[in-house]
């Protein structure tokens, strides 16, 4: 069972929301961050509005965890084109280094392959930022391309499908 889950967004998630658009070190790595209270409130109500939205072309969600309902942080996707999807990932810094990124990125891709039905999903970071990095490696992603500023990574449907396949058949083994 998973210690998070993810859900839509409500105006009521605002305060952690901007706590972690605003915070220097979660920008450290993103390019369109810092943002200020007024900017954060934008994004979340344009968050929101994409909920109803036909089609729906982003899929942003909340990070809470699974136990108090507290909101953590984003993970979210936009189709880019027919079968595919790039998607990321953000904590607020409180949270780092906890696995949550990993759990949170996991059952966004569960969204992507089984809700969505998408047969690829991208996401990229900085060079530099290897939490990010084993957060996809972690998941399944294999890198595809590397620049010196950007580490591109994916990961197939089908690969997805196995791996999920070979932890069923793991966890169904009786210990030694």
């Amino acid at each position: 069972m998973s210690r998070v889950k993810i859900r839509e967004y409500v105006l009521a998630d605002l305060d952690a929301y901007a706590d972690w658009q605003s915070d220097p070190e979660v920008a450290r790595h993103i390019t369109w961050l810092p943002k200020t209270r007024a900017q954060s409130r934008a994004c979340l109500a344009d968050a929101i509005a994409q909920q109803t939205t036909v089609p729906r072309i982003r899929h942003f969600f909340a990070v809470v965890l699974a136990d108090t309902d507290e909101t953590i942080g984003n993970v979210g996707l936009t189709i880019t084109g027919p079968g595919t999807g790039d998607c990321g990932w953000f904590l607020r810094r409180h949270y780092w280094g906890c696995g949550y990124a990993t759990d949170a990125a996991q059952l966004l891709i569960e969204y992507a392959f089984q809700a969505l039905g998408l047969e690829r999903l991208t996401a990229s970071c900085a060079v530099g930022n290897s939490a990010s990095e084993r957060v996809m490696l972690k998941c399944g992603f294999v890198c595809v391309e590397r620049s010196e500023t950007r580490a591109k990574y994916e990961i197939q449907r089908t690969a997805w499908q196995q791996a999920q396949q070979a932890l069923t058949a793991d966890a169904a083994k009786p210990p030694c």
